[in-house]
């Protein structure tokens, strides 16, 4: 059953550099981001809290790559595997 259940899950890509036309979203809420805010030179990131992205990645420019990220990777992952679920190819997990 482990074996059945690790082939199941979608690897997600993380990567710890970004290309140039990245976009990284910051899927942290308000509070965190307000405390620490995620500034990456020459990438544009765009915040968007873990719990309106399930409804707002939709309108995203789909033609884009986007990297997802949060204080510790883990929300970000979870948010991944969701999107991939629901079809999206174009998400990675961000982790400087």
């Amino acid at each position: 059953i482990a074996e059945e259940t690790e082939q199941e899950v979608t690897s997600i890509d993380t990567v710890d550099s970004l290309p140039e036309d990245a976009v990284v979203l910051d899927i942290r809420g308000p509070e965190e981001e307000d405390m620490n805010p995620l500034e990456i030179d020459n990438v544009e990131v765009v915040h968007l809290p873990f719990y309106k992205l399930t409804t707002k990645f939709g309108d995203l420019d789909q033609s884009k790559e986007y990297f997802l990220y949060c204080d510790r990777g883990v929300m970000s992952q979870l948010q991944a595997l969701y999107l991939h679920d629901n079809g999206f190819q174009n998400v990675k997990v961000y982790r400087p």
